[in-house]
């Protein structure tokens, strides 16, 4: 049997109204028209069915079987409606941001990327922020150009040029050893060799010639794995670290000038893709480049 009937959604909502306040001048109210504006809409969508709904007592209306029926179901899919409409609104809003992903180590997000955050939300608010976490050096341009990342700092020794990825020198870094005061009483400066009488708290790096010489350089070495557990080894006395003078600002720690160290140039760097606009916004927002 086909049924061809003609009733809109906001007849069904008018019922629904109806049905729960049992009085059809309280649901016209609620709805914001006039009961004569609602009763002429019950009575449409009554036709439009073919059944009565509910009748008039005296004390506002009563439910006919078919109309509890019709209530039942016309609930249950008022909430599906609802939840399609929510769902559709989400999908809208989710399609309104977009997720821009940054690349580096955990010393690096937090030291120089967290500070900036509220900045960065103000300057893009409809910009979702992912942190991917450390890239490796020989897999920067790839990860970019893969858009597995828009944005990545780095720090490394060498000067990086790449081709077709913009790649900045945002900051020159300064390494020292440093040390917690209040587990060691060292004088301002010191040699190799008597610096190599204590702990040594370096960061693995990889196989680079500088973690080759600082373990051939101190017999007593902790090799930590990021640049803040270092910084949190030497603030509990573990030792002497190699670390970068400011990211200890506020730690109290003091440094030591070891006289026949050669001083290794370390450098923070930003690269993202070249025809990136959004990507070079944030660069800029973070390092005034």
């Amino acid at each position: 049997m086909n049924y061809q009937i003609d009733c809109s959604y906001q007849h069904i909502k008018y019922y629904l109204m109806v049905a729960s306040k049992k009085n059809i001048s309280r649901a016209a109210q609620h709805l914001g028209i006039t009961q004569s504006a609602l009763s002429q809409a019950m009575k449409n969508l009554e036709e439009s069915l073919g059944v009565t709904l509910f009748y008039r007592n005296t004390r506002g209306i009563e439910l006919t079987e078919e109309g509890e029926i019709f209530y039942q179901n016309a609930l249950a899919g008022d909430v599906s409606f609802k939840q399609a409409i929510t769902k559709t609104l989400q999908n809208k809003n989710f399609k309104n941001f977009k997720t821009f992903k940054i690349g580096g180590s955990e010393s690096i997000i937090d030291f120089y990327i967290l500070p900036k955050m509220r900045e960065i939300k103000k300057a893009f608010p409809n910009l979702n922020i992912e942190f991917v976490g450390r890239i490796r050096e020989n897999e920067l341009q790839k990860s970019l150009q893969n858009e597995k990342v828009d944005l990545i700092l780095f720090k490394s020794s060498r000067d990086i040029i790449m081709k077709q990825v913009s790649c900045n020198r945002v900051k020159k870094l300064e390494y020292a050893f440093m040390y917690s005061p209040k587990h060691f009483s060292l004088p301002k400066q010191m040699t190799m060799q008597e610096l190599s009488k204590y702990d040594v708290i370096i960061k693995r790096r990889e196989n680079t010639p500088e973690n080759f010489f600082m373990m051939s350089a101190f017999p007593k070495i902790i090799i930590a794995c990021t640049d803040a557990s270092v910084r949190n080894l030497i603030k509990e006395g573990a030792g002497i670290g190699n670390c970068e003078k400011e990211a200890c600002k506020g730690l109290g720690l003091k440094q030591v000038i070891v006289t026949d160290l050669q001083e290794r140039k370390h450098n923070l760097y930003v690269a993202y893709e070249d025809h990136s606009d959004l990507a070079k916004k944030v660069a800029k927002t973070l390092f005034q480049l």
